[in-house]
């Protein structure tokens, strides 16, 4: 079942609840696999609950939903010049976009007779499997129309499901003859030899997390104020939607020094810097923003 509403964008996709055990095997395969950096396994993939809640042991299916997500931007003074860094669609205002994308949801369901609960799952899978998502080459999820410009949810519901479209990973068509991702990426992190990204290259997860770059990592082009876009930007499948911003703060070069130097908690200037991150959706991430700033500017 695929159902969209046109007023606001927002995609669906519904699977069985049987699919949760599914989904559960993949993940154990995965970690089974040992490729996982110990970080992403105990800050994301350790999240994951594949258990129904005590209060909804009658969910009869999986909802998985894309909200279209615009990036935001951060915009730095330093030594004469100006600095643009991006936030990337999943890293602003995430937990109010969930928020959001739950009451939308129930809104519709409710006017069938039915109801849903956010679920703490692997988002991206889902979206795949139940074929809401083509995988990229760079690993990232598509939808046709809204690229990667897309935030994910998923819900336990009681509606019922008459016909599973949960099936195999699949690549979006346009991948199959298009290395842009590829020769786009500054590390090495997309190769031809293995579909996953290799997190151990990939600017993205060295970004989100926190303690010292490795030394390697130093001097690559970091571009985004947390994560990383490039791939992302010369996707043809987004070319359509670059530029779309969905707000920009500026941080004077004072404010900048303050940033770099790690005195935002402190200084005269920390309250107003930590409002302008408030208004990219990301002040929860500030503690990290110092290193990746230097990395970016220097």
């Amino acid at each position: 079942m695929f159902f969209q509403l046109e007023e606001n964008r927002y995609c669906y996709q519904v699977v069985p609840i049987e699919r949760l055990k599914d989904l559960k095997e993949e993940i154990e395969e995965r970690r089974k696999e040992g490729i996982l950096p110990e970080a992403l396994d105990r800050n994301y993939i350790g999240n994951f609950v594949f258990e129904l809640p005590p209060d909804f042991q009658g969910a009869r299916s999986l909802i998985v939903m894309a909200a279209p997500r615009p990036p935001y931007q951060a915009v730095f003074h330093w030594k004469g010049r100006v600095h643009r860094l991006l936030v990337p669609v999943t890293y602003s205002f995430y937990e109010e976009t969930l928020k959001q994308m739950e009451g939308q949801i129930n809104v519709l369901l409710s006017q069938l007779g039915y109801k849903a609960s956010l679920a703490q799952l692997p988002f991206k899978l889902l979206a795949v499997r139940s074929g809401l998502a083509f995988y990229g080459r760079n690993n990232i999820a598509y939808i046709p129309g809204m690229g990667s410009y897309f935030q994910l949810a998923a819900f336990y519901s009681d509606l019922p499901v008459e016909i599973d479209p949960f099936g195999n990973h699949q690549m979006a068509p346009d991948c199959q003859e298009c290395s842009a991702c590829l020769n786009s990426c500054p590390t090495g992190a997309i190769s031809e030899e293995r579909f996953r990204v290799r997190t151990e290259l990939c600017i993205a997860y060295y970004s989100e997390n926190a303690g010292d770059f490795p030394s390697w990592l130093r001097y690559a082009p970091v571009h985004c104020l947390i994560g990383c876009v490039r791939c992302q930007e010369v996707c043809p499948m987004n070319s359509h939607l670059l530029g779309w911003i969905g707000g920009t703060q500026e941080f004077s070069e004072e404010e900048t020094r303050v940033l770099m130097e790690g005195e935002s908690g402190s200084s005269s200037s920390g309250a107003a810097i930590r409002e302008k991150f408030t208004q990219l959706g990301v002040r929860d991430a500030i503690e990290i923003f110092p290193r990746n700033i230097k990395t970016a500017l220097e």
